[in-house]
């Protein structure tokens, strides 16, 4: 059985083939095309072939391109691959050499998850979802920066609603234009809301994902999105790593330091379950009272920044179980401890979230 090494980029693609001896077949450059990339892989997989390629944004589709043309696909993580990585000269073709020889010994890191079509799209339509949302904030801070500049005076919510901007008489005269771009984001992002609502509302998942305090709708598609199928998760400290909730560690010897979270992981679930925390203080359901005691024990000791870090993964970790689980949020479960509180330097695994009970 060949192997083929990919390193895709959005106009071409390097590409090296080589056989089951580590002898190159074939190498070159073709259009990242699905018929031009489809065209590699039968022109040497009369025996069977393996492509390897580095997940990236067209990776998956690519992944399904050269799958229907019968190659077996492996989507690898870049930042596994130290030997692309500190490679003194990296070049596309070396990229390819490489991803090829890794795969024809075994030698590639463990593939990366390829959600279901489903999940991709709910992660298109949440990723669209966010960059309207950017733009809004641009769109305000822009209306707020005119305003300051002639020295008017606006409040936190002015320009977040289109009662607001009504409100803003003389400032519609300068910020006129912005009014339109922000009416035409804002409707774009409720057709985009009212979309996904038709599509997932009734969904088991995210119906109990919901009874979390915190946890509305849209933290609940990000939630679904970015985990995709719960099963492939054996803990919920796996479920962090991949968030990118966990605290980073410099160990040497006896000498253990622990900081701040990695931030290595999907970033759009780390931000999501940030803002449900936020959202959890700010709930009077009576079911949130034990969360927020654990927080304000926690920001007395340690300041609100690592407490909301803390609620954040907190919920994540209740999200997990609830959805492995097949049951609801359960109030009088989240002050239960099962492991004896960290002492000395391990408070600070603590205080980011590392506690992984229910």
């Amino acid at each position: 059985m060949k192997s083929i090494g990919m390193d895709v980029h959005s106009k071409q693609t390097a590409f090296q083939v080589v056989d089951e001896e580590g002898r190159i077949v074939d190498r070159g450059k073709v259009d990242t095309m699905a018929e031009a990339l489809q065209a590699v892989v039968r022109r040497h997989g009369l025996n069977g072939v393996r492509v390897a390629l580095e997940a990236s944004t067209p990776a998956f589709w690519i992944r399904d391109a050269l799958v229907s043309a019968g190659a077996e696909v492996q989507v690898t993580n870049p930042y596994k691959l130290r030997l692309i990585a500190e490679s003194r000269q990296k070049t596309d073709e070396n990229d390819a050499a490489i991803l090829a020889e890794l795969l024809r010994c075994g030698g590639l890191p463990r593939a990366v998850y390829v959600p279901p079509p489903a999940i991709r799209q709910l992660r298109e339509q949440l990723s669209l979802r966010r960059q309207l949302i950017r733009i809004r904030t641009q769109v305000i801070n822009g209306a707020k920066a005119s305003m300051r500049r002639r020295g008017e005076r606006y409040t936190a919510r002015t320009f977040h609603t289109a009662i607001s901007w009504k409100d803003q008489d003389k400032a519609l005269s300068v910020v006129g234009p912005l009014q339109g771009l922000w009416r035409q984001v804002e409707e774009e992002r409720l057709r985009i809301e009212k979309k996904l609502n038709k599509e997932w509302q009734n969904d088991s998942v995210i119906q109990r994902l919901q009874t979390i305090p915190g946890v509305g709708p849209i933290v609940a598609y990000t939630l679904v999105a970015a985990l995709g199928e719960i099963d492939r998760f054996k803990s919920a400290e796996q479920v962090s790593s991949y968030a990118g909730m966990i605290p980073t560690e410099r160990s040497s010897g006896e000498k253990v330091v622990r900081g701040s979270i990695t931030h290595q992981g999907r970033s759009e679930l780390c931000g999501a379950m940030v803002q449900a925390a936020w959202a959890v203080l700010r709930t009077k359901r009576p079911e949130a009272e034990g969360l927020q005691k654990r927080f304000y024990k926690l920001m007395f000791k340690r300041g609100s920044q690592i407490a909301i870090v803390a609620m954040a993964r907190k919920l994540l970790t209740i999200a997990y179980q609830v959805w492995k689980s097949g049951t609801v949020f359960d109030g009088n479960r989240v002050g239960k401890q099962t492991k004896p509180m960290a002492r000395g330097k391990d408070r600070a695994r603590v205080a980011c979230g590392a506690d992984a009970t229910a």
